[in-house]
């Protein structure tokens, strides 16, 4: 089932973080991006070799040891300076690589990462490609750390803003990709307030 309201204009995943004023909202939840940080640094090493899938202006990089080797993984070149001036000032060794096309396959070899990290950004994956994406951290990675919007609750797909067309979210079933993926959920755990999921999860 659809949300009632559907935009005009077909979603296209780069141009949309290509045109995005800012990667975070207008007003970002403060004790959120701590909860954030939190659990990404309670699931990481301090010797891991990081990929952070959608990194925008670096704002989970505090959750990141000073020894830890980070590649910050993008589709848009945008928040590229914003990235690497937070990358500097909390001392965290950033390498970043930019896609500036769709990814089916991601440019890494096979467990080339001890984690993979992405935090808000696996909603605005559209519904033909999350499961490729999933896949793909899975099979880069050795675990996965997930950060998503999720509404158990509700039944449609995708939902935007009335007010702004250029703001897409999905609202996709993690369990039930992984399921029929074959992809292990490690630990899932859900805030009902904030209608976030966080989980790990690999290969099986």
């Amino acid at each position: 089932m659809w949300w009632p309201w559907k935009p005009r204009k077909k979603y296209d995943v780069v141009e949309y973080w290509n045109n995005r004023e800012n990667p975070n909202s207008k007003n970002p939840n403060e004790r959120n991006t701590q909860l954030h940080i939190d659990y990404v640094k309670s699931n990481i090493d301090e010797q891991d070799k990081i990929l952070d899938f959608g990194p925008g202006v670096g704002r989970i990089l505090p959750a990141y040891y000073r020894k830890n080797k980070i590649t910050g993984y993008d589709i848009s070149s945008k928040y590229k300076e914003r990235l690497l001036k937070a990358a500097e000032n909390e001392k965290i060794d950033l390498e970043l690589v930019i896609e500036t096309k769709k990814i089916t396959k991601f440019v890494f070899g096979d467990a080339n990462f001890d984690c993979c990290v992405s935090i808000s950004v696996l909603l605005h994956q559209p519904p033909e490609q999350i499961a490729n994406v999933m896949c793909e951290l899975a099979r880069i990675g050795r675990k996965v750390i997930i950060i998503s919007w999720y509404d158990p609750t509700k039944s449609y797909d995708r939902i935007g803003d009335k007010r702004d067309e250029t703001k897409f979210s999905f609202n996709h079933n993690y369990q039930e990709i992984c399921k029929n993926n074959n992809l292990e959920i490690i630990s899932w755990d859900y805030n009902d307030k904030a209608k976030q999921t966080y989980f790990l999860y690999e290969n099986m």
